[in-house]
């Protein structure tokens, strides 16, 4: 018995039950933004036709909005110049599901606005963006109001700032370190209020650029861009110890090719790193100086050993050599005068030598010299010849002087990276391979004393080498990997055995060759030595691009049209050179429901899952078995289905301007089905109806004579069927009546 009146009473409760919920504040301050959140399962999308604000039971006219963001709808309502009341939020002619029953029954969601004044209000109260935006806040206060944000991080805003009485300020939000689509709330509150806006911000990722000079990325056919310039530091790349090395600029001769105008050779250089340098050396200034391991010191701390002057570098002394004025050095190896005195530095410490004929500009009484001696003048070289000096002018090997070299003019296929040169001949300086410039594939080439990159290329491969000649110097390779070779240290060629060379602090084996670029034409570098190639080549990247090695000999590839997949347009895909179309599905999963993968295409078959509509989800009916999904005669039921830059107004898909435009007018944009019976502003395509609202496009006069002949027919097998109930009814006479009257 207990069991059946529970169950009755839940029978009583079920339709009350909704499930359609309105989370909003139960009291609002007067001016105080309304921010209703609205969650149901609706059959069709809400709009704002269904959104009404009563006064009691008084329908008033109310300043809101309606969207949806995520999976909930939301209205923003205004209360500005609205009495303190009681009212109520309602929802009409909305269709949605009760215990799974399709219903429309009318929603009420009751509120009150107090006495009381708001702080501030905030407009809009959500947010559908997919750039920067901005929220605009008005304090309604007589008083300084501080206000406090908190937001999403990847957002860019003023987290605190204050209102002054009265004020309206737009707060800016920026969306430049967004890297993905958001959907979060922004929250804007004061001591005494708090305001929670949704938002959703659609991420856009810029479309890719075709690579050019100037992007400040490698690209393939440059040696540098801007300040990208790939593995190259400087000139010691291109072989010279010394200069500036340049990216030559956009629309110039070259442009994104290395300019070594700048780099050179110095015979001053001694060293580019410490270790070049000796056992207790540094490289300090291009120069192997020593160092003293057994003392350490304080940066910058200077002291004396003798007369030789130490300076702390790195913790550690650094011999400076003789400085003059440092540890008593007066002088260093030389001359001077004084007046007409000759000075002679003797000892780090200036002899005064007296007047001596021929130096200083002092000459003797008689101006004679002794026949046969020598002296200097600086570089000039002077001989005694009868007692007279006489000017040799300046002679090799005499004074300090030395005879210049012969200069030759160097050329492009001289042997050597001159400069301006990046290579010639087999003279490469430290580059060997396409992936100096960034690349991991192809075939690197020096023409007319130039890098041409033209036959390099970035391929995916899972393996880093083949050859020796893949790794960098002082690297080999072993199981398709380049390591570290095990070499000596060194620091002079005294310290490597025969036929070895020090070269950067390691001892090296004297090679012919160390890549194939240092071998001639038809031989390839094998462990140091060019041996002749018998055949064309051992794998593809020896033939270059649109060739393939095929049993030592380079062919062309069989098919040209493609190389990738990305090479290949729409549904095609990349299989031996040639684009051919992608199967449509290689599994059942790939396809539909209701579809099943039949040599390899989605074909349709028969199931089980329903039948009847009623076995399937709302929006979806029962055809062949399956569940399909009802097709809606609407164009759209939220932005996200309309293409960029359009909004989803009644059922279709408006210029977003158009609606806004329309909007600010007053007016609303009708729908395909809708006619305006007001005055009609046509604003790019969409028609605006302003003093007026949309209405459906009344039925044709077939349609309702078509109508009305349903409602007859109905009506009258209704009529029928009563006046046989009524008859049946008098047939059915009472016995036990009839024999009391009796």
């Amino acid at each position: 018995m207990k069991k059946s009146v529970l169950f009755i009473c839940i029978l009583l409760v079920l339709p009350f039950l909704s499930a359609v919920t309105i989370d909003m504040k139960s009291s609002y301050d007067q001016g105080e933004t309304i921010i209703a959140k609205i969650s149901g399962d609706f059959f069709t999308s809400l709009k704002e036709d269904n959104i009404f604000f009563y006064r009691g039971h008084v329908k008033i006219p109310m300043d809101y909005d309606l969207a949806k963001i995520g999976n909930y709808y939301y209205v923003k309502a205004s209360t500005l110049r609205k009495a303190p009341n009681n009212y109520s939020l309602q929802i009409k002619n909305a269709h949605y599901y009760l215990q799974g029953q399709l219903i429309d029954d009318i929603i009420v969601k009751p509120f009150a606005i107090t006495d009381n004044i708001a702080d501030f209000v905030v407009n809009p109260g959500f947010v559908v963006s997919i750039a920067d935006f901005y929220i605009e806040l008005k304090n309604l206060q007589n008083i300084f109001l501080p206000i406090t944000i908190n937001a999403h991080s990847s957002l860019n805003f003023v987290s605190s700032f204050s209102l002054y009485a009265g004020e309206i300020k737009e707060v800016d939000f920026g969306t430049s370190g967004m890297k993905e689509s958001l959907l979060s709330i922004i929250e804007i509150s004061t001591s005494n209020l708090k305001y929670e806006i949704p938002i959703y911000i659609e991420y856009f990722p810029e479309p890719p650029q075709e690579p050019y000079c100037g992007d400040g990325r490698v690209d393939s056919g440059e040696q540098c861009d801007a300040e990208d310039w790939g593995p190259i530091i400087g000139c010691a790349d291109f072989g010279f110890n010394d200069g500036t090395l340049s990216c030559n600029e956009p629309g110039t001769v070259r442009e994104c090719m290395f300019d070594l105008k700048n780099c050179f050779t110095s015979t001053n250089i001694g060293c580019f790193e410490d270790n070049e340098c000796g056992e207790n050396q540094a490289c300090i200034d291009k120069k192997c100086v020593n160092l003293e391991p057994a003392q350490q010191c304080n940066n910058r701390e200077t002291k004396c050993d003798g007369k030789v002057y130490y300076i702390c570098e790195d913790e550690f002394w650094v011999s400076q050599g003789k400085v003059i004025g440092k540890c008593s050095v007066e002088c260093l190896s030389g001359e001077k005068c004084v007046s007409q005195e000759d000075y002679i530095c003797e000892n780090d410490q200036w002899e005064n030598k007296g007047l001596i004929d021929g130096k200083c500009g002092y000459e003797s009484e008689s101006g004679e010299c002794i026949t046969d001696a020598i002296k200097c003048d600086f570089k000039i070289y002077y001989v005694c010849e009868n007692k007279r000096w006489v000017s040799q002018g300046q002679v090799d090997g005499k004074c300090g002087y030395s005879e210049p070299e012969p200069f030759l003019e160097p050329y492009c296929g001289d042997g050597k990276i001159d400069a301006g040169e990046q290579c010639d001949g087999y003279r490469w300086g430290m580059v060997s391979t396409c992936q100096y410039f960034g690349f991991n594939d192809g075939l690197l080439n020096c023409i007319d004393c130039s890098f041409d990159t033209s036959l390099c290329f970035n391929r995916d491969r899972d393996y880093e080498c083949w050859y020796n000649s893949d790794c960098n110097l002082g690297y080999k390779c072993d199981d398709l990997e380049c390591i570290e070779e095990e070499v000596e240290a060194c620091s002079s060629l005294d310290d490597c055995d025969d036929e070895e060379i020090c070269f950067r602090g390691s001892c090296i084996k004297m090679q012919e060759c160390i890549y194939n670029s240092h071998c001639d034409l038809g031989y390839w570098c094998d462990e140091g030595v060019c041996v002749e190639i018998e055949y064309d080549c051992l794998e593809n990247i020896d033939c270059g691009q649109n060739k393939e090695c095929d049993e030592g000999y380079c062919i062309e590839k069989q098919g040209k049209e493609c190389t990738y997949d990305k090479d290949c347009k729409g549904s095609y895909e990349c299989d031996e050179g040639y684009c051919i179309e992608k199967p449509e599905c290689t599994k059942e999963d790939l396809c539909l429901t209701g579809y099943e993968c039949v040599n390899t295409h989605c074909t349709k078959k028969q199931g089980d899952e329903c039948t009847k509509a009623a076995n399937c989800q709302k929006n979806h009916e029962c055809k062949e078995g399956y569940c399909i999904e009802i097709e809606s005669e609407d164009e759209c039921q939220t932005f996200r289905e309309c293409p960029y830059s359009f909004t989803c107004e009644r059922g279709n898909c408006v210029n977003s301007l158009s609606a806004k435009n329309c909007k600010e007018l007053g007016g609303e944009i009708c729908a395909q089905d809708e006619i305006c019976p007001g005055t009609i502003k046509d604003i790019n395509s969409a028609v605006c109806c302003l003093d007026a609202l949309c209405e459906e496009q009344e039925p044709s006069s077939l349609s309702r004579i078509v109508g009305w002949g349903l409602i007859i027919v109905v009506g009258l097998a209704i009529f029928y069927f009563f006046i046989k109930y009524q008859g049946a009814k008098r047939k059915n006479l009472n016995l036990k009546k009839l024999g009391l009257k009796r």
